[in-house]
C-alpha cells in the first residue's frame, strides 16, 4: 500500500516537473490570434524596477499571459463555452439580455493576429493596380503635373436641425419568441452577431457642451458631428427591442441638441435606405468599409466638398473574416459562418504617415508601402484594420487637392475608413482617435491649420460613461 501511494507521489512529481520544465524551454507566444491582441512583453530588468516590486509584477504577469499552447487551451474552453447559448428558431441567445441601465462593453482597439478560419470559397476579387503616390516622403506637395484650378472653398453653412425625428425601419419579425432574463449579452440571428444598446442619453450632455465650448472658443471652425448607430438598430428582431434602450432617441437627442455652429451628419437615415447591402459586418461590432462610405457621402453633402463614386475605386478583400462578435463576445456558433471584407482605396495621390506615442511609424512590416493608408499584409483576424490600422496610431494625410482645408477627424474605430473617402476634398486630413489622444486639442487645431472638424463616432461613444471621461479631459468640460 505504501509502495504505491509513492509510486503515485512520484508520477505527479514527475509530471509536475516535466510541465515545469516545458512552460521554460518551449517557445512562449507573442501575439493570441483568438484574443486579437499582442501579448505582454518580457520586461526589462533594471535595479529600479526590482526594488519597487514593478520587475517582478510584469515578470508574473508575462509568464501567465505567455503560457505555451495558451490558444489551443482558449479554444478548447470556448467550445466548453459554446453550450451555454440556447436557440429560438433564427437566434441563438448568449447569457441574459442588456438592462435598460446597463452600458454594454465599449469600443476595443485590436492587435495583429496570425490564423485564419476557414470560409466557404468566393470569386476571388482581382484588383487594379493602386496608383502609385509621388508626394515625398516628408509629407512635401510637390507641383502636379496637371496643374488643376483650384476648387473654391464653399460658403459653410451648417445644415438645419429637422424637427421631425427618425422612425426606426428594422425588418425583425413581429412574432419572434420574447427572452425575458436580462443583464448584459449578445445575440445570433441570421448569422449575424448583435449587441444590445445599453447607452444612457444623460451622458450625452457632456458631448454637447463639448462641441458647444469648441465652438465658442474657434468660431470660424466648421464642426460637424456624426453619430453612427451600432448594426442592432436596423437589425434587431423587434421582438427584442424592449431588451436594448432606444439607440433612435439617444441619436434624435443628439441631433436635435447640437449647439449652434455644429453641423449633423445623418447617418441614420443614410443607411436606413441601404440595409439590404453589406453595412454592417455581420461577425464584427463595426460597420463595413460600404456603410462608411455611404456615411462620407452624406458628410461631403453637408460639408460641400467633392465626392467620388465607390465605382470609381479600386475594390479589395480579405476573406475568412471573424470579428470581435466572435474573439471578444465569445459568440462561437459564428465560426461556422466567416465573412469577406471589402475595403477601397480612393483613384487620388496621397502620402499618409503614422505616428505611435509622437513618433514616425513607418516599418510596420516588410509588405507595407511606405506612405501607404491600407495594409493588404494585414492577418486576416484583423481585416477590418486594413484600413487606417490600428487605434491608437494617429495619421496625418496629405494630398495634392488643393482646396485650401486642412480636416481633423476625432474618431474611434468606426473612423478608420473615413479619412479614405475624401482624401479629394481636403489638402490634410488630420485622423486620431479620442480615447488616445493626449495633446491640447485647441492648441493642436490652431497650430495646424485645420479648417473642418468631424467628429465620427458609434453612438455608444457619445453616451457611455467612459466616453464622458474622455471628452471632459479633452475639451475641459
Amino acid at each position: 500500500m505504501k509502495k504505491s501511494k509513492l509510486c503515485f507521489v512520484v508520477i505527479i512529481a514527475a509530471i509536475l516537473a516535466v510541465t515545469a520544465l516545458l512552460l521554460f524551454v518551449l517557445k512562449r507566444p507573442t501575439e493570441s490570434s483568438f484574443e486579437k491582441r499582442q501579448l505582454k512583453e518580457c520586461p526589462e530588468f533594471s535595479f529600479s524596477a526590482l526594488f519597487s516590486g514593478e520587475y517582478l509584477e510584469d515578470l508574473r504577469e508575462y509568464y501567465n499571459d505567455t503560457i505555451p499552447g495558451r490558444e489551443t487551451i482558449k479554444r478548447f474552453a470556448d467550445i466548453l463555452a459554446s453550450f451555454k447559448g440556447f436557440s429560438v428558431g433564427d437566434i441563438i441567445i448568449y447569457g441574459p439580455i442588456i438592462d435598460d441601465d446597463t452600458e454594454a462593453p465599449s469600443d476595443t482597439p485590436f492587435e495583429e493576429v496570425t490564423e485564419t478560419p476557414t470560409e466557404t470559397p468566393t470569386p476571388t476579387v482581382t484588383p487594379e493596380p493602386t496608383p502609385t503616390p509621388t508626394l515625398g516622403p516628408n509629407g512635401e506637395t510637390p507641383e502636379p503635373t496637371d496643374t488643376p484650378t483650384p476648387t473654391p472653398t464653399p460658403t459653410y453653412t451648417p445644415t438645419p436641425t429637422p424637427t421631425p425625428t427618425v422612425a426606426p425601419a428594422n425588418p425583425g419579425d413581429e412574432d419572434d419568441e420574447i427572452i425575458t432574463n436580462k443583464g448584459n449579452g449578445c445575440i445570433v440571428y441570421k448569422k449575424r452577431g448583435l449587441e444590445l444598446y445599453g447607452g444612457l442619453k444623460s451622458n450625452a450632455d457632456v458631448y454637447i457642451s463639448a462641441l458647444k465650448k469648441l465652438h465658442e472658443k474657434m468660431p470660424d471652425l466648421k464642426i460637424y458631428n456624426m453619430t453612427v448607430p451600432i448594426s442592432s438598430c436596423y437589425y434587431l428582431p423587434k421582438s427584442y427591442e424592449k431588451y436594448a434602450n432606444d439607440q433612435i432617441s439617444d441619436i434624435n437627442y443628439i441631433k436635435n441638441n447640437l449647439p449652434e455652429g455644429v453641423a449633423n451628419v445623418d447617418v441614420y437615415s443614410t443607411l436606413a435606405k441601404h440595409t439590404s447591402e453589406d453595412i454592417y459586418l455581420r461577425t464584427d461590432h463595426h460597420w463595413s468599409h460600404l456603410g462608411a462610405y455611404y456615411a462620407m457621402e452624406e458628410f461631403a453633402r453637408v460639408a460641400g466638398c467633392d465626392f467620388i463614386d465607390i465605382s470609381k475605386y479600386e475594390e479589395c478583400v480579405i476573406k475568412n473574416f471573424l470579428g470581435t462578435y466572435y474573439s471578444t463576445y465569445k459568440l462561437s456558433d459564428l465560426a461556422k459562418w466567416p465573412e469577406s471584407v471589402y475595403y477601397y482605396k480612393p483613384p487620388v495621390e496621397y502620402y499618409a504617415t503614422f505616428y505611435y506615442n509622437d513618433k514616425v511609424v513607418e516599418n510596420f512590416s516588410a509588405s507595407y508601402e511606405k506612405g501607404s493608408y491600407f495594409f493588404d499584409y494585414i492577418a486576416t483576424g484583423y481585416a477590418y484594420s486594413a484600413v487606417g490600422y490600428f487605434d491608437s496610431y494617429e495619421c496625418i494625410i496629405k494630398t495634392n487637392a488643393g482646396t485650401g482645408r486642412k480636416l481633423l477627424i476625432l474618431r474611434d474605430s468606426f473612423g478608420h475608413a473615413a479619412g479614405s473617402y475624401i482624401m479629394q476634398a481636403f489638402d490634410e486630413i488630420h485622423i486620431v482617435d479620442y480615447r488616445y489622444f493626449n495633446k491640447d486639442i485647441y492648441n493642436y487645431i490652431e497650430d495646424n491649420g485645420i479648417t473642418d472638424f468631424l467628429v465620427c463616432v458609434c453612438v455608444y461613444q457619445q453616451t457611455s460613461t467612459e466616453s464622458v471621461k474622455n471628452y471632459r479631459r479633452l475639451f475641459g468640460v
